[in-house]
């Protein structure tokens, strides 16, 4: 039948099973190595599904939901952890006002109308009926106030002048203006020209900043008595905490150190943020007690001390737990803990260095929540973080 394709010869057999059996083998091949590839795209694209959740949370990290500070949430609105009140702005209706009694007064002025709003006649012998008070609070005038030390030099009859102790120099600024400038510095952080230009404005002295500078060390001096024993009240505390932030001093990046309790802290400046700072400041390695921190990984290294976590980080990190939870499994638990972490708020050590028991959940609830998220979660096998 014209159209039906000749059947090979029983000759051209074993050539043809051959050619078959190659293009087979070629094509096996090829199938092998598709599907190696399909295997190698599958695990790149769970390893990008990983890399892309994790990058979605870290952006969505801020100081609300993890132990990023607020500076670190840009321009958005400050997030705050302290749950409303439930009270409005200002003076409860009903307070005392803030007026000065009496006897704190320092100027009384008398305002009398001279002339009646209705006859227009003179009001000079008029019966005073009610007197309203009123009080303006304002500061004095500030001036810078000289006084003139005279240092007497006497001679008796043997000849030897004695010179009295006094001013220093011939003139000088006192201890009050030194004491503002040093506080203005440490305390309200007023860089060094803005410091200058603030008492140059306000109190017409004109300080440069090398004074201020020279200021600075004098008190830096004057304290160190007071910081060594601040270091040895801190070391014999039952809790301490202890925190580090950075920041920029002379164009370099420095950290700022704190150990304190409720009544006492101890600040460093240092150029790390590690071990070295902590032997610096002297106070977690020879801590006996316990240690109020975050996760920084240096603080493991003093095995004296107890330590525990801060319970701020608990409250900011919770509730990244329960908000990157897959919506068919949700951490409710995480919710919880933290709710019932925040009712009790976050209070600090007290003055004798412990820290108060109202401060953590009640421990009945904690450990059941605890037992729940051991029992989803159980531990691995290998550290993870050694």
């Amino acid at each position: 039948m014209s159209g039906t394709p000749s059947l090979p010869s029983q000759a051209e057999l074993p050539a043809l099973v051959a050619e078959l059996r190659s293009e087979l083998a070629a094509v096996r091949a090829e199938l092998a190595a598709a599907r190696a590839e399909i295997a190698q795209l599958g695990a790149e694209n769970a390893r990008l599904r990983v890399e892309n959740a994790e990058l979605k949370r870290r952006l969505g990290m801020n100081s609300k939901n993890s132990s990023k500070p607020p500076s670190g949430d840009g321009l958005a609105e400050p997030v705050s952890l302290r749950k409303p009140s439930g009270r409005g702005p200002g003076k409860p209706k009903g307070g005392a006002g803030g007026a000065a009694a009496g006897g704190g007064l320092d100027v009384v002025k008398v305002h009398a109308p001279a002339v009646c709003g209705g006859c227009a006649g003179y009001l000079a012998s008029a019966e005073v009926v009610p007197v309203e008070r009123r009080q303006v609070f304002d500061l004095p005038d500030i001036r810078l106030r000289v006084t003139e030390h005279r240092l007497e030099h006497r001679r008796r009859g043997c000849g030897t002048v004695t010179t009295p102790t006094g001013a220093a120099a011939p003139a000088q600024y006192g201890p009050g203006i030194k004491s503002l400038a040093v506080y203005l510095l440490n305390r309200q952080h007023l860089p060094y020209e803005r410091c200058a230009e603030l008492l140059a404005e306000v109190l017409g002295a004109e300080v440069a900043t090398s004074t201020l500078l020279e200021w600075a060390g004098q008190c830096a001096k004057a304290v160190v008595a007071h910081t060594e024993a601040v270091r040895a009240q801190l070391i014999a505390c039952d809790v301490v905490g202890c925190d580090e932030t950075g920041t920029r001093i002379a164009g370099r990046t420095c950290w700022v150190h704190t150990a304190r309790t409720r009544s006492l802290t101890l600040y460093l400046v240092h150029a790390k943020g590690g071990v070295a700072a902590f032997e610096a400041m002297g106070v977690l390695p020879h801590l006996g007690g316990i240690a109020v921190r975050d996760g920084w990984k240096p603080c493991k290294t003093y095995t004296g001390a107890g330590h525990a976590l801060c319970n701020a980080h608990h409250l900011r990190e919770l509730p990244a737990v329960a908000e990157n939870a897959p919506k068919d499994q949700p951490e409710i638990w995480a919710a919880d803990l933290a709710k019932a972490a925040g009712i009790r708020g976050c209070q600090g050590p007290s003055a004798a260095g412990r820290t108060p028991r109202a401060s953590f959940p009640a421990p009945v609830r904690w450990r059941e929540r605890n037992r729940q998220d051991s029992a989803r979660h159980p531990q691995p096998a290998v550290n993870l973080r050694q």
